[in-house]
């Protein structure tokens, strides 16, 4: 199997040339991983979407936002570490800088998420704490094990990441059909996803200490790494971060704010078909930003591998869209049951904000490999106050809160690939 693995990237070399082979590899690893693990995620909400019903549903779907949001100390981590990590010394570095940091801040983040949970179950209308507190613990324990997963995409080891990621959603679909089985409600929903960063913590934690075991002797890096090259990267991918996350959630937060129970569970559910368009296209980001960082650092153009990615996510987009609009009610009852075709009107309109999304985003992940951080931080950040603002003022039904994401996204994503244009000719 190996050896014909082999011969696959040798042949695609001589087709491609050695960059666009290595990000077709990296990609079909990823991609595969994704699909699986999202077609596996499916079926989580579609059984959790027919076993609670669409009340007990847009509390999941809330809940998961909440996950999404809070999730931004990780995504921010993990980006900063893949750009400092395309060396190994210069990981080992910032490891060596970061990791009691780390610590600390997973302590705090865990007591302040605790002390945020009665604010949050008021908001969101519920009745209870303890799925939030759970969402909170899960979020802990994943940042302690973000770090070695960013190293390992930096270092483009794609095929641990993505066997840890099918291995993980397969332990949150067995047990959350398990759990709502027997009774346990949303919080039987929600206790896998804990099970399932443990899992993960210890799986990465097994598999790098070896791998850190063989690079140990190598010569150290020259070049020393300093905070302030750390902060003055980090600071601006937190808010990128941060903006591209609430865009993702902030709609379903308020859907389940300002809509009725019925129509905040149609939202989630439809919220959560549309999201393949992201699925699929952000595995791509993940293989593209450390390639392309890596190329950044040694001084050498990204444009051609970033022509070539750009077009497989427009491509994608457009085909992912054109289904939604042709076949809604198709897709909707396979995967939720009659009891949301109602809403399946809206499911085109889903994929627009979708796409829309998911192509600011990759341009946006390509731009921060190349260190244009700051344009894009306030970009972004300026999309999500448009979002949030328009919701607020118009939100008395499905539509008007689609509206308000797809006009935010879509101005996002001109003034992204606006600013690439303008730019590609300065060391872009």
């Amino acid at each position: 199997m190996k050896d014909r693995l082999e011969r696959v990237r040798k042949q695609l070399s001589l087709i491609f040339g050695k960059e666009i082979s290595q990000f077709i590899a990296g990609s079909s690893i990823i991609v595969l991983s994704s699909l699986l693990s999202g077609f596996l995620n499916y079926l989580y909400h579609l059984f959790m979407g027919r076993m609670l019903g669409p009340s007990d549903y847009g509390v999941l779907s809330s809940l998961l936002s909440l996950f999404y949001i809070f999730g931004v100390p990780m995504g921010t981590f993990s980006l900063v570490v893949t750009k400092f990590s395309v060396d190994h010394q210069r990981g080992e570095q910032f490891f060596q800088k970061t990791k009691e940091a780390v610590r600390w801040f997973t302590l705090g983040f865990l007591l302040l998420f605790t002390a945020l949970a009665p604010m949050i179950s008021s908001f969101l209308h519920l009745g209870f704490l303890l799925p939030i507190l759970l969402v909170g613990f899960s979020l802990s324990i994943n940042f302690l094990v973000t770090f070695k997963g960013a190293i390992l995409q930096g270092k483009l080891k794609f095929l641990p990441l993505a066997i840890g990621s099918t291995a993980s959603t397969v332990i949150k679909l067995l047990l959350g059909i398990i759990f709502v089985y027997f009774g346990l409600g949303v919080n039987g929903a929600v206790f896998p996803i804990v099970l399932m960063a443990i899992f993960s913590y210890f799986y990465f934690r097994y598999f790098l200490r070896k791998k850190e075991t063989v690079s140990q002797k190598k010569a150290p890096f020259p070049k020393k790494l300093t905070n302030k090259e750390i902060w003055d990267y980090s600071w601006p991918t937190f808010f990128f971060t941060l903006s591209f996350a609430l865009l993702y959630s902030i709609d379903v937060i308020l859907a389940r704010h300002f809509l009725s129970a019925q129509e905040a569970g149609w939202y989630g559910a439809m919220s959560i078909l549309s999201k393949t368009i992201y699925f699929l296209i952000g595995p791509l980001s993940m293989v593209l930003f450390p390639m392309a960082a890596k190329k950044k650092d040694s001084g050498k153009s990204s444009h051609r591998l970033f022509r070539f990615s750009f077009f497989v996510v427009i491509l994608a987009s457009f085909l992912m869209t054109s289904a939604y609009f042709l076949f809604p009610n198709l897709i909707l009852k396979s995967l939720y049951g009659s009891q949301f075709l109602s809403a399946s009107r809206y499911l085109g309109l889903f994929s627009v904000f979708l796409s829309l999304y998911s192509l600011a985003y990759f341009l946006g992940n390509f731009m921060l490999s190349q260190g244009k951080t700051k344009a894009i931080a306030l970009f972004s950040s300026l999309a999500v106050l448009l979002q949030i603002v328009l919701i607020y003022f118009f939100h008395q039904d499905i539509s008007q809160i689609l509206k308000a994401s797809i006009f935010a996204c879509g101005l996002l994503f001109s003034f992204l690939l606006g600013y690439y244009l303008v730019n590609r000719d300065k060391n872009v």
